[in-house]
């Protein structure tokens, strides 16, 4: 991470997100059993929730390791001059 502030927000964000998820997977307790047993009421939401518990678990890793999820962060417009005169740039469209 390049600075301490990022790094505490992406970690306050994947406990956030795993807390939400464990909270989803503890209120799916309650539901009862569908009659298509594999995709029921709780099989979905379950899974989700695995699934953003999972994804927080590798950001919160790559805080601890200080890897950066951002990644360098380049344009593809190097100039606002027109290469030959096939266009006019005009500004503030």
């Amino acid at each position: 991470m390049s600075n301490g502030g990022s790094a505490r927000s992406d970690a306050g964000f994947a406990v956030a997100m795993i807390a939400a998820g464990a909270l989803t997977m503890w209120g799916l307790r309650n539901q009862p059993r569908a009659p298509f047993d594999p995709v029921g009421a709780a099989a979905i939401p379950f899974w989700t929730a695995a699934a953003v518990i999972a994804l927080a678990l590798v950001l919160l890793a790559g805080v601890v390791l200080r890897k950066s999820m951002r990644g360098d962060a380049a344009s593809y417009f190097v100039s606002t001059e027109a290469i030959d005169d096939s266009y006019a740039v005009r500004p503030g469209l």
